[in-house]
This record gives structure tokens, sequence and C-alpha cells, in this order.
């Protein structure tokens, strides 16, 4: 069972003709609960998510120049009791209290630095610190506790992730564009479950994607056909992996690296003025290398 409640805020000033700012908040609480049945047991989770989401931006857009800067800010509290029961043996309790913090400081320009010919740079620094306090119970049926761990990590994780890219406009309708971006998720750490251990804490450190894409955009004078492509390739390095070790034992680690070949193209246009027509294609290619 899943039950959110969330509440959202965003607010906006015209500073003047080419500058504005703007400010969204948002809250959100989550109850998630899942119950899985196996055939060696059952496990319950039960937990509690407490986020607060604040991000400032500025805008700025005038006849050649358009660029926006901001700073995001987001806590994550999060409570979790999981109970893992297995019949003729006993139970293996966790119970963890995460506490995250992210902040970024962000911008991004897009310049015409010649006629049909803008130029977009952007670069986004991020830190995220995360805190761990957990603890893992093995016991049998009658109670007999046959091990009590208790843990605590910290860890800080921080990025610089930029991004490149240039659009040649053939019109008003037609442009052709390619963009390299760097992307970023952060490590983190949790709790094994296991029926014949201890749980005990395991961590993992941060994955990162970099991304070549070229796009084509094009749509007709009266904007009713549109005709859209792009084909990407994507080096994706200390990549976060799930591995279940067990019934409800998860585990992730950084395994190794993969890279991604992909295409699409979509077309949409309208057959009368009731009926659209959407038709779109993707090719996707996924190579592992460790």
């Amino acid at each position: 069972s899943l039950d959110v409640q969330s509440l959202s805020l965003k607010a906006s000033y015209q500073i003047n003709d080419a500058l504005s700012f703007n400010s969204r908040t948002i809250l959100t609480d989550a109850s998630p609960s899942v119950f899985t049945e196996a055939a060696v047991g059952s496990i319950s989770r039960d937990r509690q998510y407490d986020t607060f989401e604040q991000e400032f931006r500025l805008n700025y857009d005038t006849d050649n120049l358009r660029a926006v800067a901001g700073l995001f800010y987001t806590t994550i509290d999060e409570e979790s009791a999981s109970v893992a029961f297995f019949p003729g043996q006993g139970t293996s309790s966790t119970f963890e209290n995460i506490e995250t913090e992210n902040h970024a400081l962000f911008g991004e320009l897009e310049y015409d630095f010649a006629p049909h010919w803008p130029v977009i740079a952007g670069l986004r620094y991020d830190v995220e610190e995360a805190s761990n306090v957990s603890q893992g119970v093995l016991a049998l049926l009658d109670g007999t506790v046959l091990g009590d761990q208790t843990s605590a990590t910290n860890n800080t994780y921080e990025a610089f992730l930029p991004k490149l890219g240039a659009v040649y406009s053939f019109t008003d309708d037609v442009s052709l564009g390619v963009t390299y971006q760097r992307g970023y998720r952060a490590g983190g750490t949790g709790v094994t479950v296991n029926p014949f251990m201890t749980p005990t804490p395991f961590s993992f450190e941060p994955e990162f994607t970099d991304t070549l894409e070229l796009a084509f955009r094009s749509q007709s004078a009266d904007g009713d056909r549109v005709f859209n492509a792009n084909v990407f390739y994507t080096d994706w390095t200390d990549q976060q992996v799930v591995t279940e070790r067990g019934p409800g034992d998860f585990v992730v680690s950084n395994a190794g690296s993969s890279k991604l070949w992909g295409a699409e193209i979509n077309f949409r246009t309208s057959v009368t003025d009731q009926l659209p027509f959407l038709a779109s294609a993707a090719y996707l290619r996924t190579e592992y290398e460790d």
C-alpha cells in the first residue's frame, strides 16, 4: 500500500522586461508498506518519507541571450522497519533512519553568436550529504537474540555536471543540434536482510553518465505537422546494480560500466480537426563492459 500527501507552492515575479524570478516549494509525506511471501518465508517493510524541496531561479531573456541561474535544496528524512520471518528458524529485523541533504548551484545560457547559430553552455555543482543509523537484529523463534548490530555512516558526494551544445537553424521551423551532458546519481548505504546472519550495512559510490546527442527538429509553417529525430550515445561508468542475494535480500553495488546507443523518431499530424495522428519508433542497444 502507498499513502502520499503532497503540497506545492509556486511564485514568480517579473523584475523587468528581461529578468524574472521564480520560486518552487514542495512538501511530500509518503508511507509505503510492502508484504512479500516466498517459499522460505515472508518479509514486511514499512517506510515513512518526509521530503522538503526548494528551488529558486532567475531567468534572463533578450533577443540574442537566454539564461537561467538557480539554487536547489532538498531534505529527505526516511524511517523504515523491515521484518523477515523464516518458518522454523527465526526473524531478521532491520531498522533504519536515513537523513539526506542535497544542495545544488546551477546555471545555463544560450547565446546567438551568429545568425541561426545559438550555442548552449551549462554547469551544475551538486553536493549530497547522507547519514544512516541502522540496527539489525537476528533472533530465534523463542526470542533468543543471536545478533544485534548497530551502525552509523556519514557520506558526502559531490559532482560537477557540465553541458555544452550548439544548434543550427535552417529556418524558423527546422533545426539540427548537438549536445553533450554529464549526468550523475549519488551513492548511498543500505542494510542486508539474510536469515543466516545479522543484518549488516553496505555502501556504494556515485554513478556517472556522459551522453552525446544529435537532435533534428522540424514542423510545418502552420505547426500542423511535426517530425523529430534523435540519435545518442551514452557512456555509463561506476554503474549501480541491484542484486538479490535471497528473498528480500537486496544489495546495491558499483558493478562496472556499460555503453548505450539509441535512436528515436516521431511524427505528428492531424487527419482532421478532431483526429490527430501520432507515430513513433525507437531503437536501443546496451553493451555491458564489466
